[in-house]
Order: structure tokens, then sequence, then C-alpha cells
């Protein structure tokens, strides 16, 4: 009866052991979502705004399950109470690690908001002023169109993993994690093919309290266009800088061209803080 207990409890410890390296290991926990199969590659013939919305924060071992709703106060720390580790070890900003699925495809939704579709619908012009305005009115019908006619690409499943044995302070800005997509040029130098979009509104800022052994899960678009190259994820927590692993793709070329926003933007929407509270660091 012994033996047969202890050889249960070994089987019990090694299926632990699994199901939490099991992200490091043969790859990428099991996703089940509601969208449907995306047929569309998203090919851009410029830098793009970068984004990646938080799906979900868990245990490793667990399916990643998008049908669930995201409770958000269970994780964010800064400003609400109802993290358990919140006041606690939460400001430690290392051993992350960021790992992108290559090898399957997952569908990413984009919604048509540039100001082009916008204009198309809402925009009047005043005749005295010559300025453009939105009614609400109008507002209103065309997000309710937007909303129910997004366009579906192709995309990647990106998890951001603590390891480690402490909690780590994850940054979040408007419940997105700020990274952006980065290309390996003919010369063999990484450049942006995204950029990031700083809020000037205090109330976007917060923090996640990711626990050992958990993730967060999140997606990114599988770009496509006339040159093959190697490409990157760079996320910036804090001022610490992480890469993932380089990856093969495609995209247009014309995305390393930044003029279009160079009078707008800095080495800080590259994901280059200004001003670290500490020395930086890139961790591949």
């Amino acid at each position: 009866m012994k033996k047969i207990t202890c050889v249960v409890l070994v089987l019990f410890l090694i299926n632990c052991t699994k199901n939490n390296s099991e992200i490091h290991n043969s790859g990428f926990p099991k996703l089940v979502d509601t969208l449907a199969t995306a047929t569309l590659y998203f090919s851009p013939n410029s830098i793009q705004l970068g984004g990646s919305y938080i799906n979900k924060v868990q245990k490793f071992g667990e399916v990643v399950d998008l049908r669930d709703t995201i409770v958000p106060y269970q994780y964010f720390i800064d400003y609400h109470s109802m993290s358990d580790t919140i006041n606690k070890n939460v400001t430690k900003r290392d051993g992350l690690e960021v790992i992108i699925d290559t090898t399957s495809e997952i569908t990413i939704k984009q919604f048509e908001s540039d100001f082009d579709l916008f204009s198309k619908y809402m925009l009047k012009e005043k005749s005295s002023k010559k300025e453009k305005f939105i009614d609400s009115v109008s507002y209103q019908a065309v997000q309710k169109f937007i909303n129910k006619n997004p366009k579906l690409f192709k995309g990647m499943s990106v998890f951001v993993t603590n390891p480690g044995t402490e909690s780590v302070r994850v940054e979040v800005q408007d419940w997105q994690l700020m990274m952006i997509q980065e290309a390996m040029d003919k010369s063999g130098k990484w450049k942006p093919i995204e950029y990031w979009e700083f809020s000037g509104c205090g109330n976007s800022y917060g923090g996640i309290a990711l626990k050992p052994n958990h993730l967060i899960a999140t997606k990114i678009i599988k770009y496509s266009g006339n040159f093959k190259t190697k490409l990157r994820l760079k996320f910036l927590n804090d001022s610490i800088v992480y890469y993932s692993k380089p990856f093969t793709g495609s995209i247009n070329s014309s995305q390393f061209d930044t003029i279009p926003v160079d009078h707008q933007l800095d080495k800080r929407n590259f994901l280059e803080p200004r001003k670290p509270r500490k020395k930086l660091r890139k961790i591949q």
C-alpha cells in the first residue's frame, strides 16, 4: 500500500512539474478562442501603431480560454486593493520572458477606426471656418458599425511569463503591454516597424502583479510583404527592455520608413526610455 502511495505521489509531482514547465519546453499552452479562423494577412505599406491588449492572466499549465471574461482587478495593483500582492514585494522587474508561438496562427481583430473611415461616415465640413467636427449621434452609429464589422487578420500568440520565485510588477497602459515589433533590414540592423503611442492621461497607467509560474497572454499581428527577414518583439517594462527570440517572417520594406511619424515621435516612442530609473538593460 505504501509503495502504491509513493508511486502515485511521484507521478503527481512529475505531472505538476511538467505543467509548470510546459511553456518553456515543448512550447505553448493550448489556446481556445471565439474568433473565426482568419484568412487575411496584414500587409501595410508604412510603419504601424503597436498595440498588445491583455487577453488573460493565469497560471502555467492551464488552457488559455479566451471565452472567459478577464477580471482585471484580481491582478491590477497600483490603484486597487483587491490583489493579494499589493504592498508586498511587487517592485522587482527582472526575470520575465517574452515567448512568441510561431508554430501556429491565431486570429486577431483589427478595427477599421482610422481617420479616413470616420471621415467617410462622420465628419461634416463647416462652411465658415472650414473646420470638421464629429457629432455624437454619428459617432455612436459608426462605432457600432465598426464593432460589428472588424477585419480578422492572422496573428500570433505571445506570452509574457514569470518563471521565477517572486512576483514581478508588469507595467500596463490602457490594459495593453508596451510592445512593438522590429525587423532586420538588408544590412542586418534591427529597426522598428511599429511605434508606441503613450497616453497623456495618468489614469491610463498601472501595473499587474505577475505571480511566480504565471503568464500574461496577448496577441500580435503576423505581417506579410515583399521582404523576407527576421523579426522580433520588443517589450518595455518600466526601464528594462526585453526582446523575444527572433523568428522568420515577411514585411513590406516600406515599413522601415519612419519619416511619416518623425515629426511627432522620438526614441521614446520606439520604447527607449528617456530617463530610466536605473541603468537600461536589454534582456534576451
